[in-house]
């Protein structure tokens, strides 16, 4: 087997921009006996039009030089910002590495719905890579009205149907001076940032219904003078029911609480059936911020729509039913989730369930292959464990997601399946037979023991970690070439099957090839013995 060239990933602090979009919508009083219909009404604001407006070369004191810079291209940029109703950013890793530097973004927030929509709150954060100081940088972003170019500032209207507000996001590292001479340093920083715009439904304070009338303020066309607080009131009304429940649904897609509903429960369960109609999606931003502490997933259930949970406080065990493919970005963003059970298979978005807390994901379906599902999903798992369900890890099936603790109760790990993923510690139940070429390549194992289950372990299988110590258990019959090549701390093998290898092959060491197969002994620093 060729070896493979060591990857050396320098990974730089996730910087997120998001726009947290809240809708509360008209107040409707009704006496309702069947079904009432409001479907003209839609809320859609989002970013648009990201561009880069950061020159090749910058000119601080007299003096002019390359602009280092290193940040997200339009298009990586684009792609990121890119879900309907949702325009959070990950990844926006941002490096400045001397002096001048700077980046600048340049983009739009659209009203594109039918409702006017009031600026409730902003706010945006810069953190700095450990170790380092955000002082030499200054972060700035401002956005401005399309009629007056008013600087938009708290209860701001973005109006229906198309009404834009300009903005621009830049960070720089500020020039540094010495008696008068500017200084370049050499000193990269790389910053975390975050941008977050609030908006509710603007209402009229005069007559209390939203559109254009009434008092404008700073970045709101039609006049002067200050803004009065815009009215939060019920949401909007899609589909109500004479039954008992307490959701609003439009064929066959809950699409929040009923109007009205009050006090708002904090635990909710997700019926299977409403009136009779299947329950299969949730639409988007249906329960965010809402306050739920528990839900219950329905196991009707095939969709949960972007920032479907996001802003509640869910902190799990939750259980993603088996029935359900699609799990958009952001579903449980910013929950306190610490695990989550996942029965099925789903394509899952980015940040679908992003927390501070998640630590555990079980996932219990036949075949485990997520490798082209997650999407930035799920990026960083702590703790994964594959239930004893499961037949097979698929192919790739985590390639490139960072894991730390994994725990494995499937038959086969196919090839690849856990490569290039950070593991420091890994665990197999008694169910393992076959763990397939490269399944753990290139990860930070320290210590391993194979259970008496496993009768195979193939080439590459545990190759380039830092295993110290490996355990064989008694059923394993084939140790193929170079299954634990590029250990270097390696010093103890524990034989415990009662067979000879050939540990040159092994190992990938034939510095001596006259005593290459035994069951016991000691090839260069490495030990085997049978306890």
């Amino acid at each position: 087997m060729e070896n493979k060239k060591n990857v050396v990933i320098a990974i730089l602090l996730i910087g997120v921009i998001s726009m947290t979009i809240a809708f509360a919508a008209f107040s409707t009083n009704l006496s309702i006996s069947g079904t009432a219909d409001v479907s003209n009404t839609t809320w859609n604001i989002h970013f648009q039009n990201w561009a880069l407006d950061t020159a090749n070369t910058v000119t601080e004191g007299g003096i002019t030089h390359q602009n280092t810079a290193d940040y997200p291209t339009v298009n990586q940029l684009t792609q990121l910002v890119s879900v309907a109703n949702s325009t959070k950013v990950e990844n926006l890793n941002v490096t400045l590495n001397q002096p001048g530097d700077y980046v600048k973004y340049t983009f739009q927030i659209i009203n594109e719905g039918s409702i006017d929509a009031s600026l409730n709150n902003f706010t945006h954060t810069m953190t700095c890579e450990s170790g380092k100081t955000c002082d030499h940088l200054t972060y700035t972003v401002e956005c401005k009205d399309s009629q007056e170019n008013n600087v938009l500032t708290q209860y701001s209207t973005l109006y229906k149907n198309g009404g834009l507000a300009y903005c621009t996001l830049q960070v720089k590292y500020n020039e540094q001076t010495n008696t008068g001479n500017t200084v370049y340093t050499q000193e990269a920083v790389s910053a975390s940032l975050s941008a977050n715009w609030q908006y509710i439904q603007k209402v009229d304070s005069n007559s209390g219904n939203s559109g254009q009338g009434g008092n404008s303020g700073s970045g709101e066309p039609g006049g002067s003078g200050q803004s009065s607080e815009p009215e939060v009131i019920t949401p909007v009304i899609v589909n109500e029911t004479a039954d008992n429940t307490i959701f609003a649904y439009n064929s066959g897609t809950i699409t929040g609480f009923k109007s009205g509903l009050s006090p708002l429960p904090t635990e909710i369960t997700i019926p299977d059936t409403i009136d009779g109609v299947n329950i299969t999606s949730i639409s988007g931003s249906a329960f965010a911020g809402r306050g739920l502490t528990s839900v219950t997933l329905s196991s009707t259930l095939t969709t949960i729509g972007g920032g479907s949970f996001p802003g509640n406080q869910i902190s799990g065990p939750l259980v993603i039913p088996e029935n359900i493919s699609t799990i958009e970005a952001s579903a449980f963003a910013g929950n306190p989730l610490s695990s989550v059970i996942i029965q099925g298979a789903p394509t899952i978005g980015n940040n679908a369930f992003y927390g501070p807390n998640l630590s555990t994901i079980t996932l219990t379906a036949t075949e485990v292959d997520y490798g082209s599902r997650m999407s930035g999903g799920i990026t960083n798992i702590p703790n994964l464990v594959i239930a004893d369900s499961v037949e097979s890890v698929a192919y790739r099936a985590f390639y490139g997601i960072k894991l730390n603790n994994v725990v494995v109760n499937a038959d086969v790990i196919n090839e690849e399946a856990f490569e290039n993923c950070s593991i420091t510690s890994v665990s197999f139940g008694n169910t393992v037979t076959d763990i397939k070429a490269n399944s753990f390549y290139n990860n930070s194992i320290q210590t391993l023991e194979i259970p008496n289950s496993v009768t195979t372990i193939r080439t590459g299988a545990f190759a380039n970690n830092n295993l110290s110590t490996v355990t064989l258990g008694t059923g394993v019959q084939e140790i193929a070439a170079s299954a634990f090549m590029g250990n270097s701390s390696l010093t103890s093998i524990i034989n415990r099957t009662g067979r000879a290898f050939n540990w040159c092959s092994v190992l990938a060491d034939f510095s001596d090839q006259s005593n290459c197969t035994f069951e016991t002994g000691t090839l260069g620093n490495v030990t085997i013995t049978n306890q």
